[in-house]
């Protein structure tokens, strides 16, 4: 089983930025958290829906809330190897 190049990075990373990356990852639980809950508020008593509606707007509202939270996670992450990698050179 072979590691893509993203994962290698990941794999010789120094402990510094292993932390910084899991901390990034908390943080970024954290908020798909965040956003489901308030997602959950504003469907069950803002807008009091029910119903079929009701699993279809929570189900958009989990995916949705994931996206961001991934893409943000990513860059971090990106940004840390990169600045990894011109620190070794």
């Amino acid at each position: 089983m072979t590691n893509s190049p993203r994962v290698s990075k990941l794999i010789q990373a120094h402990t510094p930025i292993k932390i910084l990356i899991v901390l990034a990852t908390i943080v970024a639980i954290a908020l798909v958290y965040g956003l489901i809950q308030v997602a959950g508020f504003l469907i069950n008593d803002v807008l009091e829906l029910s119903g079929v509606l009701k699993f279809v707007a929570q189900f958009s509202a989990v995916i949705l809330s994931l996206f961001p939270v991934q893409i943000a996670l990513a860059l971090v992450v990106d940004k840390l190897l990169d600045t990894k990698k011109t620190q070794s050179h």
